[in-house]
């Protein structure tokens, strides 16, 4: 399980490195998710979330990661920062596309759930990832005063529903980074299935 593993910071600097080094090209095209090059290394695509996402806890987490994981950290915020304000209105628009795909990835998620309710719990992972995503996307909203407004209500009712299908649970991500997901603020990550609610047993 995610859960039992220890959090591996170089496998998210090395991410992060990969990633900004593609921002410029991707930030040029229409793409949400930029596959150029990831299989090849076994690596995730490029979405401004998934960076977002991996930059914040890496930052948060500074003291584990030594001075030229530091180095290379802030090198890469440096040159992620300089893209976003070179490129702004692409940046921000990919924002708002990564958002809306992600929100009707859950959607898509909570009714294939209603309908037919997974063999596993281990089905809900995926949207514990998107979901962390999306919160990510949105500290980038406040922060740019980006307009967002409809995707608020759209956002409330995913929330609402997903709790209807999960109960509370231990922290389901690698540990080591609890210290980053608090459960008031990142709840999906305190949860699992409620099989009983879903009418499926898990084993």
């Amino acid at each position: 399980m995610i859960q039992q593993l220890e959090y591996d910071y170089k496998e998210d600097l090395d991410i992060i490195s990969s990633m900004v080094e593609r921002l410029e090209s991707y930030l040029q095209t229409d793409e949400v998710y930029g596959n150029q090059g990831m299989f090849v290394e076994g690596l995730p695509a490029i979405t401004l979330g998934g960076l977002l996402m991996r930059i914040r806890r890496l930052n948060a987490l500074r003291d584990l990661i030594g001075k030229s994981g530091q180095r290379e950290l802030d090198e890469a915020i440096a040159t992620h920062d300089a893209l976003y304000n070179e490129w702004r209105a692409h940046y921000e628009k990919k924002v708002l596309a990564e958002l809306d795909s992600r929100l009707t990835r859950i959607e898509q998620f909570i009714e294939e759930t209603k309908d037919n309710p997974p063999p596993s719990s281990l089905f809900f992972e995926p949207e514990q990832m998107r979901r962390t995503i999306v919160q990510e996307l949105l500290y980038l909203i406040q922060r740019s005063g980006i307009n967002a407004d409809t995707y608020k209500e759209k956002l409330n009712k995913i929330d609402a529903e997903l709790k209807e299908l999960v109960k509370a649970s231990d922290f389901k991500w690698a540990t080591g980074l609890e210290t980053i997901y608090a459960p008031d603020d990142f709840w999906w990550l305190y949860s699992e299935l409620d099989s009983q609610a879903l009418g499926n047993v898990y084993d």
